[in-house]
Order: C-alpha cells, then structure tokens, then sequence
C-alpha cells in the first residue's frame, strides 16, 4: 500500500468515525429497542416526506432507527443511515436558491433479508450512478475529492438504480443482510 493510499484510506476513515460517533446516541436506542417486542418479518412500506432543509435528517434518523423493530441489523440501519445522509445532503445542497420549498420524498421498502429506498425529487437531472469512482491507486495529489460521499454511497450501497421520470430525479438503493 502506496504511502498516498495510507494518507486516503486514514481520511476515509476519520470520516466514517465522525459519522457513526454522532450516531452513538441513536445505536444505544437501538439496542434498546431490540428488547421490544419484534414484529413479525415481511414486506411493509414506509413513507417519508422531507422539506428541503438539512435539519429534516432527525426525521430520517427517526425513521431508521425504528427498523430494529422489524429485525433490521444494526450495521444494516446504520449504514442505510450513511447512505441516506449523503444523497439527502447532496439534494439539498444542489437545489437552486428558490427550491428551498420543494419536498425530497423518502420510501422504504422492508422486505425479509431486503430494504429498497426510493428517493424522490425534483432537482435538476442529475445521475450518481455514472460518477466516475475514486482511483484509490493515484497519488494523492491527483485525487479529486468531489464525489467522495458517492464513493461511499456505493460502497455501502448493494444496488443503485438511477432514474429521471416526470421531471423527477428516483434513486433506488437496494441494502441486503443476513436475518
């Protein structure tokens, strides 16, 4: 491992930390909750509509955290948390100054072994699936770190499908685990 690899692989990795110390908190609630009664396994749909505000991800981690609820593994939760942070940040912080009230439409779809999120909006066309990944292998200087949270998104993510119908922007993410 090159010395510029070490310095990325050490970033990647402060930031995975600052992103799961702030989620502490909602993994001791988590395994609280698992002392709950657990419903029963099956398909069950969850809808979550977010103004355009970053301060809506409380929301968002609400609804997460209740997954445990239904045998969703904690890691599976806290993922899923990463990834839907990342593509929420990044449609609030590419809309344009007068989009501020349109609304991002988050659905989840529980399935044993399977949980599919389709994030809607209504942002200009934009398609992460086809931005170019991060050549770990290059020096370090040459490394561009726009589309480093994408980098993650789709190495956290099992499946990403891009979309754009109705003027609006639909990114599946597809997570599966073991129950």
């Amino acid at each position: 491992m090159t010395f510029h690899q070490i310095i990325l692989f050490s970033f990647l990795t402060v930031v995975a930390v600052i992103l799961l110390s702030g989620h502490q908190v909602r993994i001791y609630r988590i395994k609280k909750a698992k002392n709950r009664a657990s419903k029963p396994p099956g398909a069950r749909k969850v809808k979550l509509e977010l103004k355009g505000d970053i301060f809506e991800l409380d929301k968002l981690a609400i609804i997460l955290e209740d997954l445990v609820r239904y045998q969703v593994p904690v890691k599976t939760i806290l993922d899923l948390n990463i990834i839907l942070e990342e593509v929420y940040t990044s449609i609030v912080n590419h809309q344009e100054e007068d989009q501020h009230d349109k609304k991002v439409l988050i659905t989840l779809m529980l399935e044993p072994g399977q949980i599919s999120a389709f994030v809607k909006d209504s942002n200009d066309e934009f398609d992460p699936t086809v931005i170019q990944a991060i050549d770990l292998n290059a020096p370090i200087e040459e490394i561009s770190f726009q589309g480093l949270g994408f980098h993650m998104v789709r190495h956290l993510a099992d499946q990403l499908i891009y979309q754009r119908l109705e003027d609006q922007n639909i990114l599946t993410i597809r997570k599966t685990y073991t129950i």
